[in-house]
């Protein structure tokens, strides 16, 4: 049989009780959004009090790929190679940091999308696994196909309502005889999970990179967290930042509650700006 490699779940909430360092990236969450939540909501500064809020800062690109690609090797990504899986090994030959922090005694956990993750990355990551990749829904994935050639074929002004971000066939894998699950963006998988498991601390040091569709249209989460029809109207996108926020919010109390948070360097950020559908 044919094996290919998947990045797995394999310990998501899982953190060491004495060293973390956790890069929490939430796609298309502009310093905007951030600035409005609180002026909004105020108390938000209660949760966030340990955290540094640079609201002067700026993306280096505005697409998920290369932005991506420039926070893991600390380089430009540019067209260096035929295609962007050559530009990526190109950039991450110039950095040091995973090699370091690998001979520091760090696991590293890397939960983004296969393709923006370099290939010595993916092989030094304790979350990728070989197994078989299988599609668990074909009635869906014949669905995302049709939706696919829509964005390719539509005219212009339906695009908007079809338009895809690009991982939606991703959260159509599963992983035959494994025991862990494809990672997926989604945020209300993450939350779920994270509410179902609960952080669980171990003794090893872990790097931990997550990467969730945070604000990106569609939007499919209102701000209590409760699912709703996908829709791309820049009228849901701050109701949709509050549950974003909620998520995070979660995340550093679970962390808080098992002691792991102080000795945590934690960042969150963004990997590009709000840009309306379309455009």
């Amino acid at each position: 049989s044919q094996f290919e490699y998947a990045v797995t779940d394999k310990d998501l909430y899982t953190v060491s009780k004495d060293q973390n360092v956790i890069f929490m990236l939430l796609d298309m969450f502009d310093n905007e959004f951030m600035r409005q939540l609180l002026a909004e909501n105020p108390e938000m500064k209660d949760t966030f009090e340990d955290f540094t809020f640079f609201d002067n800062a700026v993306g280096a690109y505005s697409t998920t790929c290369y932005s991506i690609g420039n926070f893991l090797t600390g380089t430009t990504v540019n067209n260096q190679g035929s295609n962007f899986n050559d530009s990526i090994e190109v950039s991450y030959e110039k950095t040091k940091m995973f090699e370091e922090l690998i001979e520091n005694d760090y696991l590293l956990d890397i939960y983004i999308a296969d393709g923006y993750i370099p290939q010595k990355l993916r092989e030094s990551s304790a979350n990728y696994e070989a197994t078989q990749v299988e599609v668990f829904d074909n009635r869906a994935l014949a669905k995302k196909l049709y939706q696919l050639v829509g964005c390719r074929f539509a005219p212009d002004y339906l695009k908007r309502y079809i338009w895809m971000n690009g991982t939606e066939f991703a959260d159509l894998k599963t992983l035959k005889d494994s025991e862990y699950n494809a990672y997926s963006d989604d945020n209300l998988n993450f939350y779920n999970g994270l509410v179902e498991n609960g952080i669980k601390v171990c003794d090893e040091k872990r790097f931990k990179f997550i990467h969730l569709i945070g604000t990106h249209h569609p939007y499919k989460i209102n701000s209590d967290l409760q699912p709703i029809a996908p829709t791309s109207s820049s009228d849901q996108v701050l109701d949709t930042a509050k549950g974003v926020m909620k998520i995070v919010s979660t995340f550093i109390e679970e962390l808080k509650r098992n002691e792991a948070y102080e000795n945590s360097t934690i960042v969150l950020v963004a990997d590009h700006g709000y840009y309306e559908p379309g455009v």
